[in-house]
């Protein structure tokens, strides 16, 4: 999981520095996918039922903590690659008005 998602944002990552045209919608999709990642995970230990109560605790509060980073980054880069006039020329490939 962790391996799935650091590949993933670095490959939004490069795709950034390279102006790639689907940048936003891929940011977005990684955004989807750690949380539907999160809440799997989530719901899988749950469901296992024979888990200690400190390790459950804190796996939880690991969990909280990742969709709270998650949403945290969804809060500051979303009005960014929305109104911004860099992000609309740079990705979406329009002149500047």
């Amino acid at each position: 999981m962790v391996v799935l998602m650091s590949s993933l944002y670095t490959i939004a990552f490069v795709a950034a520095l390279r102006r790639v045209p689907l940048f936003p919608r891929l940011l977005v999709a990684i955004w989807a996918i750690d949380l539907a990642m999160q809440m799997s995970i989530a719901q899988a230990v749950s469901a296992s039922g024979d888990l200690p109560r400190p390790v459950a605790t804190v796996l939880g509060t690991l969990l909280d903590g990742n969709v709270k980073k998650v949403l945290i980054s969804v809060a500051l880069w979303s009005p960014y690659l929305l109104l911004s006039r860099r992000v609309n020329v740079t990705f979406r490939n329009r002149v500047p008005a």
